[in-house]
């Protein structure tokens, strides 16, 4: 995994393991993918598994982030998936 994506993930990671267990809870009735898991450390671990035969699983969990992500409309607050334009930015 490239150091950029790696500083992605592990930022994606801090902010979404502080999110309050309620909201993951929520959404895990909403998408499938995140049905399987316990909590949203859960999802990161299955998500850092590089192995190539959990792609098609990775792939999956990645579409339910996102689309929860979507749909909770531009701030982020209180979702899954907190807003990519303040979390995921690239350093300068």
């Amino acid at each position: 995994m490239s150091s950029t994506l790696r500083l992605v993930v592990d930022r994606l990671r801090r902010d979404a393991l502080a999110t309050p267990r309620r909201v993951f809870e929520e959404a895990r009735g909403r998408q499938p993918w995140l049905s399987a898991h316990a909590d949203v450390a859960s999802v990161f671990v299955a998500l850092a598994d590089s192995r190539e035969s959990t792609y098609p699983v990775r792939d999956d969990l990645t579409r339910a982030l996102l689309s929860e992500h979507r749909t909770s409309g531009l701030d982020g607050a209180g979702r899954v998936l907190p807003d990519a334009q303040s979390s995921t930015a690239p350093p300068r």
